[in-house]
Order: C-alpha cells, then structure tokens, then sequence
C-alpha cells in the first residue's frame, strides 16, 4: 500500500514524511563521517607536495581533522558563582519565609485565618516545597532539589510544633511522631540515592524533633532512650566510609542530648539521675562497635566515648561516692578493648594510638577516682588497682605489637594507686615510686618501647617531689646526715636515678652509648649523668644543714671534692670522657669553695682540715692528669 498515495490518510502521510526525514539524516551522517576521515593520497609517479613543503624530503600529509574533547570540564567555583547558587538561595529562601511570615501576621492580626487553616497551609507549602524538590531531582538538578527538600523538612518541623505545643491541634506525642516520621522519610530517600547531605538533614531533623515539639516537661529518660534509637538507627544505616560528616553530626547531636539531659535534671538531681547519660552515650557507642560501618567505626566510636568520659566527670562532680559512675568507668574502658578487637577481623584494623590505648583508658581512670567522695584514700587505690588488673589481662592477651600500650597503662595506674592511697604516708609513698621507677626502666631497657617513659617520668617526678620536701622540711642542723627516714626516702630516689641513667640509654639512643656518644651527643651525657646529679643533689641537701654552719661547710667541700675525684676515676675506668670533664669541674669548684668559704669558719681545724682535704684530692687529679708520653698514650 503506498502511503503517499491519493487514498492515503493524513496520519499516512505524517509518517512517510518521517521516515524519509530519518533515512535524509542517516545519509547525511555518512557523509559527515567519511569527510573527517583522513584520505590516503592516491599512488603517482609525481607525487605533489605543498609549496612550503617542496624543499624537504617528507611528503606531505593533510592534517588530522580536530576532534572535540570527551572529558568534562571542571567547574570552578569563585565568588560569582558561590553567590549566585548559594547565596540566591538561602536570600531567596529567607524572603520567602519573611513574604509567607508577614502575610500569616496580617491574616492573624485579621482573624481571617484559624489554627487549623494556618497549619494546613504550611503543611501545603511543605508538600509544595517537597513535591518541586523532588521534580527537579529527577530532572538532573539534584543540589537545587536537595535544598528544597531541606527547607520542605523545616517547614514541616514549623508545622508540628504549631500543631502540638504551640496550637494544641494535636497532642505533642503526635506532633513528634510525625516530625520524626517525615524526617526519617527523608533520610529513608537519601540512603536510596547515596546523598549525605539529605542522610544528615533527615537524621539531624528526627534528632530535633523532640526540641521542636517539646513544651518543656518532656521526659528525660524518654528523650535519652528515643536518640538511641534514632542514633542507633542512623549508625546502622550508615554504609558509606566517606560520609565521616554525618559520623561528626551524629556525635554532636548525642553531645546536645547529654547536655539537655544534664539540665533537664538540675542541681538537685539524684545519683541515680546523674548516671543516665552516661549510660545513654556508653549505649550509641556500644551500637557503633557492633553495628558501624567498618571504615568509621572507629572514629565515632573514638568520639563517643571521649564524650562519654565529659558526661562522668559532669555526672561526678555533682555528688561524692558514686560508685555507679565507677562501674560504668569501666564498662568504658572494656568497650575500647572490644572496639579494638573487632578492628583486628575488619578492614580498619591499623597500628595503635595512644590516644584510645592510653588516653581514653586513663581518662575512664581518671573519671572513676574524681566520682568517689574522697579520691585521695584506700577507695581510690582500690579503684586505680582494677585498672591495674585490667590491664595487667591485656598485657598477656594483646599481640606483642600492643604490649607497651598495655603496660603504659598498667604502670601509670599502679602509680596512682601508690600516689593515692599513701598520699598522707609521705616515706612509703617515695619508697614504692622510686621502685615503680626502677621496675619500669628494666622494662623500658629490655621491651624498648619509648611509651613507658610516660609511668616512668611519673614515679619518677612524684618520687623527687615528695623526697625533696621530706627532706627540707627538717630542721637547720638538727639531724644527722644520712640516717633519718627522709634520707632512707631520698637514697630510693637517687637508686631509681641511677636505674634509669644505667637502663634507658639504650632504648632512648640504642646500643652505643659510649665514649663517642658522650663525646658527640649531649642529650646522651646528660640523661647517663642523671643518677650522679641525683646523688650530687641529695648529697649537698644532707650536709649544707648538717650539725652546724661551720660544720656543714667542712663537709660539703669535702663531699664535692670526693665526688669529683670518684666521678674522674668512674670516667677513666669507662672511657668517659664526659663524665672525667665533669669530676674535674667539681674537684675544681670544691677547691674554689674552700678558698672562698672557709676563711670565715671559726674552728681553725676545720679550716685547716678543708683546705688539706682539697689539696690531698687535688693532688690525686693531678697525678692521674700527669703530662707523661705514658699518660698520654692512654684515653684522656
């Protein structure tokens, strides 16, 4: 049958006219096709070439047609065009409201429009707002539509709380429900088209919704177990390693909800209270530990539980003896042991941090001694001691790779117990670090690992404090030197010195720390010194207020000039070079010291004995210092 004919209908017609239109068109792309293609010349026995190309040997071939690049362009944003996609928008969005906001007043003011009619239409100018979002969407324009569905969301957040407990429509339960239901609605969408930015807005509108819509007697209980269920939800739906700042959001928003929690409960709030947000933020982190993605469950878990170690110093400064607060402590500390095993079997997994190791663990810690009535007791050491014992559990258990973590912890714990419940024992207290220093620097020079330095500057520096103030809290030239318990607590303190110049060079600076470390490295003379300035210290506190003054002079010289003649023999004897140099200044400045002090003593025996005992010292360094070719050969 043929369409054009006379008895063709026009609908005939129509379709013959396309059909030939459409086979028009394929022959002109063909034609198109094979004029940008290149054209080998034909073969000739007098090849023709260009004029500017005739002097060279190279034919000459016709250039390659240009072909438009396939890649798209970047897109940069400068201010022009910031302002004008952003900037329109949130004015627009702003005039619009203030346009909708004084018509309402007007109409209000008028008694034209009720409540029901006033909520209808911001439900309308919701739907509206929604319905136009979701059309330029599936247009293509998703960020424009994104930020019309936002706005559509805090209308309709506006709606229910004029509904609830602004207008009393609807009871505020209700006004809740359906705030919570459209927002998880839109959260719903954004995990079907992978869009963070409306994840966040729809989990950050359900985790308002309860402000929005409250009359302020709200139920704190029920607003803790409610963002847990949104948060747990959220976590769980989170599948996305990259969407870390809806990670950030979701640890802000249980942030608020302990804060609203705290001060929904007031001053006189009951133990029993102070312990809920605790338990509420130890919740959302036991959900991120089992049910978070594994590429950020660690951050958020990191974040929670810092938050949670806040929410137990808030909880415990408000009432003494909480011993809940202490238990949940530990139930802290425990669910950063098992965050870190469940990151051994998943893709995290990664090397340890000091931060969850041994911060979070000795905040936790720290958080249980403030909770009790009286931190600095036999309580306080019994708490630190469990922190001990826990510790102590994953030395054995941890792979080797985390045991310096573990016994970092373990030490710093043991020495808070000792700090704690010796605080008013001041020789046992100095006794029992200056040992924990000593245990520690063993470990330190056998495990190598540069984090126990943390326990053991601890002991080390509570040991000295308090072994300093034994020792000038008593009286001038009313003690005998070296045989009282503040000397018995300082002798500890120079023998944990002289453990750790002895053991920690090695760890610190590795295996050569001999004489051309001392020689080349300062940082290493000083740290193997420690033990002798140590002894040097203890020894002028005891005899600068030994018997009496002129006594006491005696003495000392006689004490610097000693020392500086045993640390040349100690150099000599060990290739030291630093420490000889040394004993040769403190042998020097004993003689200066008698030359200097001892014309004003009274006794002329002691004066005498001064200068005789510095003189005879003198002569010994000087005979060892004797300028011989045999002296000479040997190391100076």
């Amino acid at each position: 049958m043929d369409d054009t004919g006379p008895t063709a209908t026009p609908v005939d017609r129509l379709a013959a006219l396309a059909a030939a239109v459409s086979a028009l068109r394929l022959e002109v792309e063909q034609l198109r096709a094979e004029r940008a293609a290149p054209v080998a010349p034909a073969p000739s026995a007098h090849p023709r070439t260009p004029p500017e190309s005739r002097p060279s040997a190279t034919p000459w071939t016709p250039p390659a047609p240009r072909v438009a690049s396939t890649r798209p362009r970047t897109e940069s944003l400068d201010f022009e065009r910031i302002v004008g996609r952003y900037g329109t928008i949130a004015v627009a969005t702003i005039a619009i409201l203030l346009g909708v906001g004084a018509f309402l007043q007007w109409a209000i003011a008028r008694q034209l429009l009720g409540p029901e009619v006033r909520v209808a239409l911001g439900a309308v100018v919701a739907l509206v707002l929604a319905g136009l979002g979701v059309r330029l969407r599936r247009r293509g324009s998703a960020r424009f539509g994104n930020m019309l569905l936002a706005i559509a969301l805090a209308v309709l957040h506006l709606v229910a709380w004029a509904a609830g407990p602004n207008l009393h429509l609807v009871s505020s339960v209700a006004a809740l429900a359906f705030a919570a239901a459209t927002s998880a609605a839109l959260a719903a969408l954004a995990v079907v088209e992978q869009e963070e930015f409306l994840f966040a807005i729809g989990v950050g509108g359900a985790l308002l919704a309860p402000f929005v819509t409250s009359e302020g007697t709200g139920s704190i209980p029920t607003l803790l177990v409610y963002g847990f269920i949104v948060s747990t939800a959220a976590i769980a739906v989170i599948r996305v390693p990259a969407w870390g700042s809806s990670r950030f959001l979701l640890s802000a928003f249980v942030g608020a909800y302990v804060a609203a929690a705290f001060d929904g409960f007031g001053p006189t709030a009951l133990p029993a209270d102070l312990r809920m947000p605790s338990v509420f933020v130890l919740a959302v982190a036991l959900s991120a530990i089992v049910l978070g993605e594994p590429a950020g469950r660690r951050a958020l878990t990191r974040g929670l539980l810092s938050l949670m170690v806040l929410s137990l110093l808030a909880g415990g400064s408000r009432s003494g003896a909480q011993w809940d607060l202490v238990i949940l402590s530990l139930f802290g500390t425990l669910a950063l042991h098992a965050l870190r095993r469940r990151a051994e079997v998943t893709p995290e997994g990664g090397a340890d941090t000091a931060f969850d190791v041994v911060l979070l663990p000795l905040a936790f810690l720290l958080a249980a001694v403030l909770a009790l009535d009286a931190p600095a007791s036999t309580e306080g050491a019994l708490v630190s001691g469990i922190w001990v014992a826990l510790a102590g559990l994953f030395v054995v258990v941890a792979p080797e790779s985390q045991r310096g973590w573990h016994l970092t912890v373990l030490w710093t714990a043991l020495e808070l117990a000792i700090l704690l419940g010796f605080h008013d024992r001041v020789v046992p207290l100095v006794l029992a670090s200056a040992a924990l220093a000593a245990a520690v620097s063993v470990t330190l020079e056998r495990l190598k690992k540069l984090e126990l330095l943390i326990p053991l500057g601890l002991a080390l520096a509570a040991a000295t404090w308090r072994s300093n103030d034994l020792l000038s809290s008593r009286a001038a030239y009313e003690y005998t030197p070296f045989l009282t318990l503040a000397s018995l607590a300082a002798l500890g303190t120079v023998v944990a010195w002289s453990a750790f110049s002895r053991l920690a060079p090695a760890a610190l600076f590795g295996d050569r720390t001999t004489a051309d470390a001392w020689s080349g490295r300062p940082e290493v003379a000083l740290v193997q010194s420690a033990g002798a300035i140590a002894f040097l210290l203890w020894g002028r506190e005891e005899l600068g207020h030994a018997y009496s003054r002129d006594l006491s002079t005696f003495l000392l010289i006689s004490f610097y000039a000693a020392s500086g003649v045993a640390a040349i023999g100690i150099g000599r004897a060990r290739a030291l070079p630093g420490l000889r140099q040394a004993g040769l200044l403190l042998a020097l400045f004993a003689a200066g010291k008698a030359v200097l002090q001892t014309s004003d003593l009274g006794s002329i025996g002691l004066r005498v004995g001064s200068y005789l005992v510095v003189g005879v010292f003198l002569l010994g360094v000087g005979y060892w210092y004797r300028a011989t070719a045999t002296d000479r050969s040997q190391p100076a």
